[in-house]
């Protein structure tokens, strides 16, 4: 029997959990999560916030989930630190956790990107439950909005806000929108459609400053161009990995080997967020695909248990 410890709430951890399950009854298993939230699907936030699903729908498994697989879940922690050579994690309610294999998915509230004046109220992200809600409802008191939009999250949540009836201004470093997903052709026709539905562009045209004394006021574009403003929401995200800090912890990448998940610490797995900031120099290292997920999720499981871990394949869009 092994003491399994995932640290994230993460549907690649649910999807792991689910799988080690069919084939190992007996090993502990636990969840720890700096949300206050049972494990949610991010991609289920934009439809939450658009009003077409309900706060329940958003979850990926129902709490009956983790009481039917025996798994003890600890939400509202965040990891105070890791001891990757004694083999603990040790969390801010002073309690601390053995484990045989840990698996890292994230470890708390995302990183926002360095702009001055982040940290005020009105300043939003648009991967957390706990952030869309508030998100949610502050919007009959807001008319207009900032939405930085450097990669599908931060799409995905400009549509969501689309139907609210509030002036919506798109902040983004590029030129065009969604590089990498989009060609240059389909990037104008997108561009044309939003701006006939009263969506203003501000492409190449970055936030550099966020304005105000404590709360939101306005802010400041790369142009110096400044707009009055209730609520920016950003979405280039990155990965908190200051519990990390001279942790020593790496991703293996050498070419040949087998494993898809394994750091330098042969019993260390990582997943979603930790996987990305390790592997990937995009614009966010949060995902938001499910089917990403859970194929990620199957072969960690499969990884993890012994057995030959398949392909992942990226669904694209989806």
């Amino acid at each position: 029997m092994k003491n399994i410890v995932f640290i994230g709430n993460s549907v690649v951890n649910v999807k792991a959990i689910e799988e080690i399950r069919k084939t190992d009854t007996e090993s502990s298993i636990t969840l720890v999560s700096a949300d206050t939230f049972y494990p949610y699907d991010r991609d289920r936030l934009f439809g939450y916030l658009a009003k077409e699903i309900k706060e329940k729908h958003v979850f990926y498994r129902p709490e009956s989930f983790y009481k039917e697989n025996n798994v003890r879940v600890i939400v509202g922690q965040p990891v105070a630190r890791f001891n990757f050579k004694r083999n603990q994690v040790a969390l801010e309610n002073k309690e601390q956790l053995e484990y045989d294999i840990l698996i890292l998915a994230d470890i708390a509230s995302p990183r926002l990107p360095e702009i001055k004046g982040n940290h005020k109220a009105g300043v939003y992200n648009c991967v957390r439950l706990e952030s869309v809600k508030t998100i949610a409802e502050q919007l009959p008191f807001v008319e207009t909005i900032v939405v930085q939009v450097s990669s599908l999250p931060g799409f995905k949540t400009l549509c969501a806000l689309s139907g609210h009836g509030r002036e919506l201004v798109v902040s983004s470093s590029f030129a065009g929108l969604l590089p990498g997903l989009l060609d240059e052709e389909s990037s104008g026709i997108l561009k044309q459609l939003l701006e006939q539905n009263g969506v203003r562009l501000m492409l190449d045209n970055p936030v550099e400053e966020i304005l105000g004394d404590s709360g939101l006021k306005a802010v400041r574009l790369k142009s110096g161009k400044v707009f009055s403003t209730e609520m920016v929401i950003l979405d280039d995200l990155r990965l908190d990995t200051r519990p990390l800090k001279e942790s020593g912890l790496e991703f293996l990448q050498d070419a040949g080997r087998s494993s898809l998940f394994q750091s330098n610490f042969k019993n260390v797995y990582l997943a979603d967020a930790f996987l990305n900031t390790f592997k990937n120099s995009g614009s966010s290292d949060y995902g938001i695909c499910r089917q990403e997920f859970e194929a990620e999720g199957t072969a960690l499981a499969q990884e993890i248990l012994g057995q030959e871990a398949q392909e992942i394949i990226t669904p694209g869009l989806v």
